[in-house]
This record gives structure tokens, sequence and C-alpha cells, in this order.
């Protein structure tokens, strides 16, 4: 099982239920009702699972299915980015489960900031991968299926209370993090920081570390730090979303985003170019934003690393003490590399 496909679903999970943003990311999202677009007949294609897995994340599954138009020109389907290689990543799902020889509509609402339609081509099979955390965690076999734009799916099986007695979900989250763990080596960390399931979160915690000194900046201590399960998006790319359990108001204090190309990142480039690369800007009426920014967009292949830390506070530090706590977080990430490394400058 390919991790890579699995974590990106997770991703938009966590954006619109942790509140974990950034500036650079997209605009501020609206809430949007899911909608129910008219069913499309049946004979015009196919939609069925190939495999329901078991996620990293404790109880939920991923769905992998086949989806083909069988009609002589395209159909629309939502997502955020184009197919990769086949595989596609559909938004505004809907969800219906089994109940009493019924089936029962799941609730879920929705933000639709970002998204846009992508072509389907007629005949072409695609791989749509579908989070089904909104299935829950069923104590008795379930019988669910889904639907995107019209388009619902054959039905599937869940059982939660085996897979989860089965230690699958465990297994799932070590097969992740063993990926995660090996795209880190390949980029040019030290193998000996990243020794353990934990990795990530000491990552992120070295980072914050910047703001525990006394030569603060005028930035408040991050404490509280909860950083979420790494994401493989499913053009490589990694992605870890943080905040602090701090808040100012309706915000949090300090959230962030790290997303990095491990065939483009190497500890020369961030040693010579990151600095170089740093933006401030404002975020909201009381925050400001710290971003390093390589001048590609964050998740495309070319993109080496972005990291992007919020911060709100009554009193916010100026640009320039603000810049001089984004270098005190460079110099501890660099702990983290090694001399040197091989791959692309």
């Amino acid at each position: 099982m390919n991790s890579a496909v699995i974590i990106q679903a997770l991703c938009i999970f966590f954006l619109a239920n942790c509140g974990i943003s950034s500036a650079a990311e997209r605009p501020k999202k609206t809430p949007k009702a899911a909608e129910k677009s008219t069913w499309v007949p049946v004979k015009d294609y196919d939609f069925y699972p190939i495999k329901i897995v078991p996620s990293p994340e404790d109880g939920v599954y991923v769905g992998h299915f086949t989806f083909v138009n069988r009609t002589s020109t395209t159909v629309s389907v939502s997502g955020f980015d184009e197919p990769d290689f086949g595989r596609f990543i559909p938004r505004f799902v809907g969800y219906e489960i089994l109940s009493k020889e019924k089936w029962k509509d799941v609730t879920v609402g929705y933000c639709a900031t970002g998204a846009q339609s992508f072509e389907m081509e007629p005949q072409v099979p695609y791989e749509f991968i579908v989070n089904l955390y909104r299935l829950g965690e069923p104590k008795s076999p379930t019988t669910a299926r889904i639907s995107v734009d019209g388009f619902r799916s054959r039905p599937f099986e869940l059982n939660w209370k085996k897979d989860q007695k089965a230690g699958a979900f465990v297994a799932a989250k070590k097969a992740h993090f063993e990926e995660v763990r090996a795209a880190f080596a390949k980029a040019g960390f030290k193998r000996d920081m990243i020794q353990g399931d934990d990795f990530c979160q000491r990552l992120i915690e070295s980072i914050a570390k910047a703001t525990t000194s006394k030569n603060d900046h005028g930035f408040q201590k991050m404490t509280g730090l909860e950083v979420f399960t790494p994401d493989i998006a499913l053009n490589g790319n990694i992605r870890i979303d943080f905040r602090s359990t701090d808040s100012k108001g309706d915000e949090t204090q300090y959230k962030g985003m790290w997303v990095f190309t491990p065939d483009k990142f190497t500890p020369q480039w961030f040693r010579n170019e990151a600095r170089k690369h740093i933006k401030l800007e404002s975020s909201g009426s009381s925050g400001q934003e710290m971003i390093l920014d390589d001048g590609t967009d964050f998740w495309s292949r070319d993109n080496k690393l972005h990291l992007s830390i919020e911060y709100h506070a009554v009193r916010l530090p100026d640009d320039e003490d603000a810049k001089a706590m984004f270098l005190k977080m460079f110099d501890n990430l660099e702990l983290w590399l090694n001399d040197s490394a091989p791959g692309a400058q």
C-alpha cells in the first residue's frame, strides 16, 4: 500500500477541521454546504472500490476507487489538483451508509475556496482516492458508498472492530512513518535525528525552541505544540502542519506549515540559499507571518522547502525582530542536516 495516496486525502481534513492555514496557501475559506448534483445515469460511468484500507490515522479508512467515464465526451469532477498519472483526489464527497435496508446520508459541510473542476477523459480509468473519515468507527460491519458530482460508487464494506483488533491501523501508521523517514534521509537529514516515529514532532519542537530564549525578539514562547501526522502528497512532497495550543481570541497563537520535496531539497541549498528567501506578511488584523518561499508553488514538484509560521499577539514584533526570530529557527533546523547529501541543487 502506497501511503503517498493515503495521506494527501487526510490533509484537507486537518485544514478544514483543525484551523491550519497559511497566507501563502489559499484565500480565507468560506463555508459551503455540500450540494447534490443530479445523479448521472449508471450506464455512463463505472465507479467501484479497488480496496478500502486503514490509514495512519487511528480508525480512519481511505478508499481507492476506479472511475471510468463511459461517455464520448469529458466529464467534470471537483478537486484541488489535476490528476497525477491517473490518480485523483476528488472534493465535496458525499457519504451514505446502509441502515435497515435503506441508504442514509452522512451530513457533511465543506469549504469551497480553491476547488476547481477537472475533466475526466472518456474511457480512461482513473484512481479516485477518498478519505472515509466521515464514516466514523462503526462497531459492527457496515456497508457504505460515496458519491462525487452526481457519480455514485458501488457499495463497499467496513469492519472497523476487526481491523482495529488485528492492529491494522497501527501497522499502517508504522509503514507511513517509514516512508516519511526514507524521504527525510534522502533529502540529507541526519539518520540519528530521524529515528523513532516521533521525529516530525521533535523536528518542529526544535524549530519552536527558538522562541524560548531570553533574546526572544518580542515573541512569546510557543507552548502546547501539536504536530499533525505528516502528509505524503501524490507527487512525493512531504507536508507537516502544526500549531500551538495557546490562543488569542479566535486565533491560535502559532500555526504553521512545512512542505518540502525530497528530490529537490539539499543541506547545501538550505545553508547557502534559504536565508535569502524570507518574506514577512500580515495575517489578519493581529497576526504576522514569516515565510521561507523559494519562489515555487509549495505544492509543486519544484518546491525545495516552504516553511510558514503565523504568530498572533496583541503586540507584534517589528519586521526586523520577526526576521531575526525566523533566522534563529533556521539555525535550529540546520542542526538536523548532514554536512552534504546527494540530490538536486
